[in-house]
């Protein structure tokens, strides 16, 4: 770099990954350090959560879900209502055709994925689309739900416009309950917003 101000325009990125028998990495989250917010004068410790966000990306959107469990069916339901302010990355057009994936995790491992319908122009997609899965109650504290959003090319493969993920952990920082933590805890329908990121 030709300037040591271009260092700060960086940022850092830890990934820690899963190595199985098969030979395959999974990534179980990253660690992001924008070098701008640290001192990098000499030697320091730093400390910072690992999540499934891989990017600082800013406003990418929000998707409004809601979860709710049946532990006598052991079933999960997650409802993808709908989605604002999604960013358009293509600037020549006003509105996309998207649709979600959902995928159904368990640890590293993937064990299915849904989709819903695609909706077609516009950069508020409403879905209200259910989608199930059999999840056992004892196998909760280890599920996971990636959403991963979707916007409809003709001409490349489909590309990846935001995603979010919700599970396993029943608590945010504090005592105060996840989106997650609440679909547990309650027999009713839980419906929060979540930002989405990459």
């Amino acid at each position: 770099m030709e300037h040591a101000q271009d260092l700060l325009k960086c940022v850092l990125r830890i990934s820690v990954y899963d190595y199985n028998r098969t030979h395959k990495y999974n990534v179980i989250g990253h660690a992001l350090f924008p070098l701008a917010d640290q001192d990098l004068s000499g030697r320091n410790t730093v400390k910072a959560p690992i999540t499934k966000r891989s990017k600082i990306t800013g406003n990418l959107g929000e998707v409004l879900l809601s979860l709710a469990y049946l532990p006598s069916l052991d079933r999960l339901s997650v409802v993808v209502n709908r989605c604002r302010h999604l960013k358009i990355f293509d600037k020549s057009v006003t509105s996309i055709d998207t649709y979600a994936k959902v995928t159904l995790m368990c640890g590293s491992d993937k064990v299915k994925t849904k989709r819903t319908e695609v909706v077609e122009n516009t950069s508020k997609p409403v879905f209200n689309q259910s989608l199930s899965f059999v999840v056992p109650y004892s196998y909760l504290e280890d599920t996971s739900l990636v959403i991963t959003f979707m916007q409809r090319t003709f001409l490349r493969s489909d590309a990846v416009i935001g995603r979010m993920v919700v599970g396993p952990f029943f608590y945010a920082q504090g005592e105060s309950l996840t989106h997650w933590g609440k679909m547990v805890k309650s027999r009713e329908a839980k419906k929060q917003w979540h930002p989405l990121y990459l």
